[in-house]
């Protein structure tokens, strides 16, 4: 979440994430990407990443992808981070909503609303909330709720 928290911030083209018990290395709890971050020149999704992303999530980790639309190979590839995946919309009564700022509905950023969509250690947002943080023609208003929902994210995380 490059301009609300930068020790986020992680770049899924290096090395995957991998952490054993022997090492003394502290991982966040959170990871933030872009969904296409995950995707390689060719197009095909990159599946050394996928695994680390794996291995983070069932380490207790959450991954938060943003993309412009969760379509069926998005889908796909995010089966492959997860086994069993059941992408939901966030319940009214989930935390993600709740704390430490009400959301009833998911803000609108410019000409769109985003959407949330999560499963037990990952979160999916559909549109761009990163691209709110930066104000770029966008209300006071608008910007306060982005950096609320972050906030949230952050607290969930």
């Amino acid at each position: 979440m490059p301009g609300l928290y930068p020790q986020m911030q992680a770049r899924f083209d290096e090395t995957p994430v991998r952490s054993s018990l022997e090492e003394k290395v502290t991982l966040p709890q959170i990871l933030y990407g872009s969904a296409q971050s995950l995707v390689g020149a060719d197009g095909s999704y990159q599946t050394n990443k996928l695994d680390g992303l794996r291995n983070f999530i069932h380490r207790h980790g959450s991954l938060l992808l943003e993309t412009p639309a969760l379509d069926a190979e998005l889908r796909r590839s995010l089966e492959s981070v997860k086994r069993d995946l059941n992408l939901q919309p966030v319940p009214l009564h989930h935390s993600l909503r709740r704390q430490p700022f009400l959301f009833n509905t998911w803000p609108r950023l410019g000409e769109r609303d985003l959407e949330l969509y999560w499963d037990q250690g990952l979160m999916v947002i559909e549109g761009s909330l990163v691209d709110g943080w930066r104000g770029d023609r966008l209300s006071r208003s608008e910007i306060r709720k982005g950096h609320e929902l972050g906030i949230n994210l952050l607290h969930y995380g």
